[in-house]
């Protein structure tokens, strides 16, 4: 699951449910700009973004290339636990960000 799956999940979702990209960032209660860099791969969404997605009806595997059947006896983490890693890099992420600010 890379960076790049990520935005091209955003891209196939926001197609399949034929929205234009002003479209989904205001359903999403964000700027157009800033959506428009996570489709670009610029900069990832929060993990309350992708909460919102999936609520919209986006799938995990369509936004992160993780097969909703994966199951940890085949070698593969489960699909909680694929979501518990994101949300950890997710909040990482934002950690590494707000220490940023401070400097």
């Amino acid at each position: 699951m890379g960076e790049k799956q990520v935005f091209i999940g955003l891209k196939k979702f926001r197609e399949r449910k034929r929205f234009r990209q002003n479209q989904l960032a205001e359903m999403l209660g964000i700027s157009n700009t800033v959506y428009n860099y996570w489709e670009k791969g610029r900069n990832n969404p929060s993990f309350v973004i992708y909460q919102k997605l999936i609520e919209m009806g986006a799938t995990v595997e369509e936004l992160f290339g993780i097969p909703y059947s994966a199951r940890a006896d085949e070698g593969e983490p489960g699909l909680l636990e694929e979501i518990k890693n994101l949300k950890k890099r997710v909040e990482d992420l934002e950690r590494g960000k707000s220490h940023l600010s401070r400097v």
